[in-house]
């Protein structure tokens, strides 16, 4: 075991630098099953019409939000949809939870909060 002073120490014959890296932020906690999903890790690429296209295929399907940034309209990477029943929203989610858009998979949770 290597000797550790200010954040440096020596493995190998080599002096290495520990550092921690910013905290990332933890994902939302989902809230009970309701008649709204937050829908997250969108491409910065999506826009209002690609969200209804996708959606509205989904039966009981009112309208979507898309996040945007209030300083400069930017999107932030997720939405919130609205649907008829708290059944309609939970199919839903479980057909778009994992599924690929861009590079990674959606995820879909109930949200609580009005949007």
């Amino acid at each position: 075991m290597a000797a550790v002073q200010d954040g440096h120490f020596e493995v190998y014959g080599q002096t290495c630098k520990v550092t921690l890296g910013k905290k990332q932020p933890s994902a939302p906690q989902e809230g009970a099953p309701s008649t709204q999903l937050g829908i997250f890790k969108l491409p910065k690429t999506v826009n209002q019409r690609t969200m209804e296209e996708l959606l509205r295929t989904y039966e009981g399907f009112k309208e979507v939000t898309l996040a945007t940034n209030s300083k400069d309209g930017q999107f932030l990477g997720y939405a919130f949809a609205t649907f008829e029943t708290v059944e309609h929203a939970t199919v839903a989610r479980s057909i778009l939870q994992g599924m690929p858009l861009g590079d990674k998979p959606i995820d879909a949770r109930f949200s609580n909060k009005k949007h």
